[in-house]
């Protein structure tokens, strides 16, 4: 209303007393090894003039390498806060994770208090904190088929058995328990997955834990090809989608057999007879 102003009551207002979380004291092991389980523990204190009230919220714990929570960081787990904060007051928390089976070197353990931003604070910026820890690779297998015994002489379209070893070597025990074995069949004894026929796709799984040096053996019967005749060979490729993490044995997890004399099986002979 143009013509007319009403004042309101005077009105007195003050700076709203918050609290401020932030994250100290991270305890992280010395020289943990990858894929072996870890703790982490930290603090999270309450710096500010006012309490949390009853406000839920959550802490986050990262591994990174580069110590800041740019994208790149992997996710291990959070947890919810213990109990409300009143100013100058603190909680401790302790989490056990499970590092990458290859991971190595230099490592950040980041943790972030109230996640999702659930808790109205005076400042944010000091909701993350890191400590640094180094890594130890755990010895890696080497998974190494050492064996292939096929039969000397097989007929095309028929069922061949065949039978192939898998041998623990490397510097350390397999941390996986199951991976798959292929056979493929080829006219060359040079191994080329393009042009081989795969004949057959073998799960593996041990109740236990491979150590250096122990090794399975199978036996399959496979059906080849029809129409095939002459020399071939079986290729048997182990831990065929690298379940198995063996750093730099990974290129050696295939064999080839000794040359197969194939016999063309007599073929049928169609004909119209009316």
């Amino acid at each position: 209303n143009r013509s007319c102003l009403t004042p309101s009551v005077v009105k007195q207002f003050t700076i709203r007393e918050l609290p401020d979380l932030f994250v100290e004291n991270i305890a992280l092991p010395n020289n943990p090894f990858s894929g072996q389980h870890f703790t982490v523990s930290w603090e999270v204190m309450n710096n500010g003039t006012g309490n949390t009230a009853n406000q839920q919220w959550f802490d986050a714990v990262y591994l990174s390498r580069t110590g800041v929570l740019d994208g790149s960081e992997t996710y291990l787990g959070g947890l919810s806060n213990l109990t409300s904060l009143e100013p100058g007051a603190s909680y401790s928390q302790s989490a056990t994770y499970r590092l990458p089976i290859a991971a190595e070197g230099i490592y950040y353990v980041i943790v972030r208090t109230d996640r999702y931003g659930y808790v109205d604070e005076a400042t944010t910026d000091n909701n993350v904190s890191s400590a640094v820890m180094t890594v130890t690779l755990t010895p890696p297998p080497d998974l190494q088929v050492t064996s292939i015994l096929p039969l000397n002489i097989a007929f095309s379209g028929q069922d061949s058995d065949l039978s192939w070893t898998v041998t623990i070597r490397g510097t350390g025990p397999s941390m996986v328990i199951r991976w798959r074995d292929l056979i493929y069949f080829s006219d060359s004894d040079i191994f080329n997955p393009y042009s081989a026929s795969l004949l057959a796709s073998v799960n593996h799984t041990y109740d236990g834990r491979f150590n250096v040096l122990d090794e399975y053996t199978k036996t399959r019967s496979v059906r080849l090809p029809e129409g095939v005749f002459g020399d071939y060979y079986f290729h048997v490729v182990t831990d065929s989608r690298d379940q198995v993490f063996e750093a730099a044995f990974e290129g050696n997890n295939s064999a080839t057999s000794t040359v197969v004399n194939v016999f063309l099986t007599p073929p049928p002979d169609l004909f119209v007879t009316e």
